[in-house]
């Protein structure tokens, strides 16, 4: 497996800023959280509510400052939960700074299965693949653009909207 070098003089200006990363309970997700806490960052470890006991161990064990982390839900494909992730962020932290775009899925069973068909032999349409778009595509997306209104409608005067890292602009 090829080694990634970070650079690290990205992470210099994180003190003091208020990162949520989602997909952040397990894997890249937990390891950029603990990166950017790390480094003086306040972080919110955003996930399926059903992950919140890995969340919040992840902030008992792996994080330098745990008393700057929180674990809130947010299903990334639900406007409504994703958006209070949002607004329980502002609220705790004062703000929001940096947005990691993190989660998503891998199809767990093939998306053209050819031989996936109905009792009149046409082909089915396949849900994997629905699932596999509505997360990894609606879902960044909703994750990008939530900050941006939501901040925006909360403080009109925004001059400089959270930056939005995400799977194809990397940190």
């Amino acid at each position: 497996m090829a080694q990634v070098e970070l650079n690290q003089s990205l992470f210099a200006e994180a003190k003091d800023k208020t990162v949520i990363i989602t997909g952040a309970a397990r894997g890249i997700g937990a390891a950029t959280a603990t990166l950017f806490n790390a480094k003086g960052a306040n972080v919110v470890l955003a996930d399926l509510s059903q992950f919140r006991t890995e969340a919040e161990e992840v902030i008992r064990t792996q994080l330098a400052h745990p008393d700057r982390a929180a674990f809130f839900p947010a299903n990334i494909v639900d406007w409504t939960e994703l958006t209070e992730c949002f607004e329980k962020t502002i609220a705790r932290f004062g703000g929001l700074d940096i947005v990691v775009a993190n989660a998503g899925i891998m199809e767990s069973r093939p998306v053209l299965d050819l031989d996936a068909v109905d009792e009149d032999g046409r082909l089915l349409e396949s849900e994997e693949a629905g699932r596999v778009i509505d997360i990894n595509l609606k879902g960044t997306l909703n994750s990008i653009f939530c900050p941006f209104l939501l901040l925006m409608l909360l403080i009109p005067s925004l001059l400089q909207p959270p930056f939005v890292a995400n799977k194809i602009n990397h940190l």
